[in-house]
């Protein structure tokens, strides 16, 4: 896996970012939780928890949180875009432009 170091807050990320919108879609609770730690296995240390998404979305934001140690997450990144200060304007800070 690649890994690349996000904009100037230095935080080291995997090139890939696994999306978590179709969870619960898509693909079942546990199919969801077998997908994460497959990527995770495949090095993938990025995920997108848009507040979108009815599994990784604002009511499981949590539970995902609370099986982080089940999914043997150390480094791992949890994207979430709600809690991304945009900054006047709707911009985004130069601290997260890569």
């Amino acid at each position: 896996m690649e890994y690349t170091h996000l904009g100037r807050i230095g935080l080291r990320v995997s090139r890939l970012c696994l999306g978590t919108v179709n969870f619960g879609r898509h693909a079942s609770e546990e199919d969801s939780f077998s997908i994460l730690s497959q990527a995770l296995q495949a090095g993938i240390n990025f995920f997108d928890s848009d507040i979108t998404a009815p599994i990784i979305g604002p009511r499981a934001v949590k539970q995902f949180e609370d099986n982080l140690s089940v999914l043997e997450l150390d480094d791992e990144v949890l994207a979430k875009p709600n809690e991304i200060w945009t900054g006047p304007g709707g911009e985004a800070p130069e601290a997260y432009a890569w």
